[in-house]
């Protein structure tokens, strides 16, 4: 009588054990990449939100036949703190996040209805278009803690400047508005497949 072997199916302990060592090398070693980016993708994020709202102020004073202003203000104490706001008045405070009841009439406000008073202080009148650092982290800098930038309704033109947001590892994406009003994204490191500024 011939016996047949037996084959036993799984893995020894010696093979869990190797592979278990060779995935914690490969994790060690990706890590520091996944983390890289990570903080380019919240520096896009950022600067594609900045330059929509610099963009959508440009639009909205040659659509409403009115000066828009955008508005940004850093924390003096910590750059990765800021907000930046759009508003039919100068001098709003984009660090206001909510209209109240009746409307704060000193938070970055556009009429809801081009038909709307400036004397209201229904909220269902105003929209508050404003951004903050919130849930990306990245430094803003800007040549003043305070900047100003106006859009006249004639061709768009501005009052022209630049905001930079800078990631973790020194890259850094600028929003620029020419005085001709064309407002453009460039970095000298071409994060996110930006042109070079």
């Amino acid at each position: 009588m011939i016996r047949k072997r037996q084959l036993k199916q799984g893995f020894t302990l010696i093979e869990l054990m190797v592979t278990v060592a060779v995935l914690g090398v490969i994790l060690t070693l990706a890590a520091p990449s996944f983390s890289d980016m990570l903080d380019r993708r919240r520096l896009v994020a950022a600067g594609q939100a900045i330059f929509e709202q610099v963009a959508f102020a440009r639009s909205e004073a040659i659509k409403r036949n009115k000066i828009i202003y955008v508005r940004a203000v850093v924390d003096g104490t910590d750059d990765t703190v800021w907000a930046l706001g759009i508003s039919e008045f100068t001098g709003c405070d984009p660090t206001i996040d909510t209209l109240g009841d009746p409307v704060n009439t000193d938070a970055c406000l556009i009429r809801a209805d081009e038909d709307v008073a400036d004397a209201s202080t229904a909220p269902d009148d105003w929209t508050l278009r404003r951004i903050d650092s919130t849930g990306y982290g990245i430094p803003l800098s800007m040549t003043n803690a305070t900047l100003q930038i106006s859009f006249d309704p004639v061709r768009g033109t501005a009052s022209g400047n630049a905001i930079a947001v800078e990631g973790a590892g020194g890259q850094e994406i600028q929003i620029v508005v020419s005085t001709l009003g064309r407002v453009r994204q460039c970095s000298s490191d071409h994060v996110g497949g930006l042109p070079g500024c």
